[in-house]
């Protein structure tokens, strides 16, 4: 079980380095994309790709983000009931939260990576890409978050059993 739990270790750890370096490269392109964009408008000929591309990278950095903010556990959260709760019931609403994202996201996996095969039949309108190119970083965000949330399913599911374990008398 260590051996797997490192594995998922290193996995998280590529997975951050993926999000946050690709993130911040993007966002560097998109600035100099969006940059370049305005100075072909006012002083040359306006380009069409400009405004396509940062829209695809403004996409992606939006995802990338948003994996990376779930990762870190940096997102918004309305967790009044939560917080107030012992640790018995934090655990319970962790695995009941857990299970449903997991399940929903499993569910919904092979629709999604069915209409992004789809999507292979359209062109982007200004840019040399399918749509299935820019839309498959939402299979990314998909597997990501069944990762994320299946390491919490097991590990709050753990720490209840062990919780129950220490008060059944022995």
């Amino acid at each position: 079980m260590k051996k797997l739990s490192k594995a998922f270790d290193r996995i998280d750890a590529g997975m951050e380095f993926f999000e946050k370096n690709l993130a911040t490269i993007m966002f560097a392109a998109m600035f100099i994309v969006f940059v370049v964009n305005i100075v072909f408008r006012y002083f040359f000929k306006a380009i069409l790709w400009g405004y396509e591309l940062s829209l695809l990278l403004f996409l992606w950095i939006t995802i990338l983000g948003g994996c990376y903010a779930n990762r870190t556990d940096e997102n918004i959260k309305f967790d009044t009931v939560y917080n107030n709760g012992s640790e018995r019931r934090k655990l319970v609403l962790d695995i009941i939260g857990s299970a449903l994202v997991v399940s929903t996201f499993t569910i919904s996996f092979v629709p999604s990576l069915n209409y992004i095969l789809f999507l292979n039949f359209e062109a982007s309108d200004a840019l040399p890409l399918r749509k299935s190119h820019v839309f498959s970083i939402y299979m990314y965000f998909l597997v990501g978050m069944i990762f994320q949330y299946s390491r919490k399913l097991i590990a709050s599911s753990r720490k209840l059993i062990a919780m129950n374990r220490r008060e059944i008398p022995q």
